[in-house]
Formats: structure tokens, C-alpha cells, sequence
């Protein structure tokens, strides 16, 4: 889908505002076409790679992948371009859709530069004759920055796709949340997955769960669930079914609370779990059931 004309206004508000401040510019891909739209200071390697088409092409396909998977992670994604520049890639995409890519780089870090030209030379020989020729030279030019001067740059752009109306906050909230959860999950899973679960250990970890929600100890709350959910994830093999049957366990704790402590009359505290329980079964995948339950400790 191709972008409208406010989202191309918009863009190109974005595309002034990085010309303006950031010390090496930037680049704008859209997901369709052969365009790749540069503002600001661009390093001279990097505008002879979007000069040339095959190269531009490499170009592209490494910026629509990143953000590919920065709209994944829900952050920006940083990562080396297929001539080895460090890069960071930010996507574009109104209404969790992705229609492009914004990148800055490529640049080193310091004291990388003597190592990275080799591993570049060579990167670039392999293209072609030309390319090597043409672009050799221009390794020299490439810009130094910080960690610190990039995480600074990154939040820039970052938070310039949110200010500008093109990405919404809260769906890439959402996109980080689940994607951090994943991450532990997938870390616990692994720290357990040579052990059996059993069913006292799982009614053990329950009561862990029960305990820190009886305290409203925030972070010790979601530690425990995530505890709560691998073990389950475990002992059901990722069975959807099974995994809701657990599930339905915590809902129902839930709802008690908020009769027990006064917030809710029984009849709407029941309305509202049987709603939860058409919600949660409407879910198939894992990742969804897990984010969906951690959506509903977190209220």
C-alpha cells in the first residue's frame, strides 16, 4: 500500500527535522518502489551505495528487514548493513502496518575503524569491481559516534515518528511489552526444559503468583507470573487448551478479589469473568494468551 499524501507530508517533516539536527542525517525507504529519499549530511559511502541501483537495492532490502524487526521488538533495531556500517533502522508504521523505513548510519564506533575497513573492502569487492573501486575510498570518510551519541540520535527519530502522528505510542508499546515477555519466558523455558513439571510444583508456583498479588507487590507480581507461565507452558507442551484450563484458575482468583475486597457485587464481578473467559478462548496462539493474562494481573 502506498503511502497518502499526509502520511507523505508528514514524512517529509520528519525527513527536515533530521536534516536539521542530526549530525549524519538520515534515510527514507518506503516498503514499495526502488526510492530511498536521503536528508541531511549523509556520509559520502553511503550516498555512492544509493547512487548506484544494484547497490541501492542491498540498500533497501537491508533497511525494510530491520524495521521489519524493529516493529517486532517494538524499539529501534540496530544492526551492520550488508557492507558491515553499523546502522539503526526505525519503521514506519501508521496503524501497525509497515509501509517504510527510516535508518541512520552507517557509521563505526571508535577505535572499530582499522578492523571494520577491512571487513568492508571486502564486502564491497565482492559486488563488483566497480563498486570496490568506487567506494574504497570513501571508507575513510565514514563517521565515528558514541553509543552514547547514538542512543541519543535513535530516540530522536524514534519519538519524531511518534510526534509527527505516523506510529502510534500505544501499539508500540504493546509490540515491546509482548516482545520483552517472550524473552523471559523463552529464557525461563530454556532454564527449566530439562526438568519435568509436576503438579505440586505447579500448585507451589500458583501459590507464589496468589501471594505476591495478595501483597500488590508490582514487580514481584509479574516475576511470579512469569514463573506461573513457563511452568505451564512446560508441563501442557504449549497446548493452547491446556494452557487456558490453568489460566482460568488465575481469572477466577481475580474476580474473587474484587468481590472480596468491596470493589465489585457478585453478579458483576461474575458478568465480567465470564466476558474474560469468551476473550481468552477466542485467543490460539501462545504468545497471545500469555500477553492477553498479563494485560488482565496487570489492571
Amino acid at each position: 500500500m502506498a503511502l497518502g499524501s499526509r502520511q507523505k507530508a508528514k514524512v517529509a517533516m520528519l525527513l527536515a527535522q533530521c536534516a536539521e539536527f542530526l549530525p549524519g542525517g538520515c534515510v527514507f525507504a518506503p516498503r514499495v518502489g526502488d526510492d530511498a529519499e536521503v536528508a541531511g549530511k549523509l556520509c559520502s559511502f553511503c550516498r555512492a551505495c544509493l547512487r548506484s541501483a544494484p547497490l541501492r537495492t542491498a540498500c533497501r532490502r537491508s533497511m525494510i528487514s530491520g524495521a521489519f524487526q524493529a516493529l517486532s521488538t517494538g524499539e529501534p533495531y540496530y544492526f551492520r548493513c550488508w557492507a558491515g556500517l553499523n546502522t539503526v533502522v526505525f519503521p514506519l508504521a501508521p496503524g501497525g502496518r509497515l509501509e517504510g523505513a527510516f535508518e541512520v548510519g552507517g557509521f563505526l564506533y571508535p577505535g572499530e575503524h582499522e578492523d571494520t575497513a577491512r571487513f568492508i573492502a571486502d564486502a564491497v569487492a565482492n559486488v563488483s569491481a566497480r563498486a570496490h573501486r568506487e567506494l574504497v575510498p570513501e571508507i575513510r570518510g565514514l563517521p565515528e559516534w558514541s553509543a552514547l551519541e547514538i542512543r541519543g540520535i535513535a530516540e530522536f527519530v524514534f519519538e519524531g515518528l511518534f510526534s509527527a502522528g505516523i506510529n502510534q505510542v500505544d501499539h508500540f508499546r504493546e509490540l515491546h511489552e509482548r516482545y520483552r515477555q517472550q524473552r523471559r519466558l523463552g529464557e525461563l523455558v530454556q532454564g527449566y526444559a530439562r526438568s519435568s513439571v509436576t503438579p505440586g510444583e505447579l500448585h507451589e508456583v500458583f501459590a507464589a503468583l496468589v501471594h505476591a498479588l495478595a501483597l500488590r507487590e508490582g514487580q514481584e507480581v509479574m516475576r511470579q507470573l512469569d514463573e506461573f507461565f513457563s511452568r505451564i507452558m512446560l508441563s501442557t507442551s504449549l497446548n493452547a487448551d491446556q494452557m487456558k484450563a490453568h489460566i482460568h484458575v488465575l481469572l477466577a482468583y481475580l474476580s474473587r478479589e474484587t468481590v472480596v475486597r468491596g470493589g465489585h457485587a457478585l453478579s458483576r464481578a461474575f458478568a465480567e469473568n465470564l466476558q474474560e473467559l469468551r476473550e481468552l478462548e477466542a485467543l490460539v496462539e501462545v504468545e497471545d494468551i500469555c500477553y492477553w493474562t498479563f494485560t488482565q494481573v496487570r489492571r
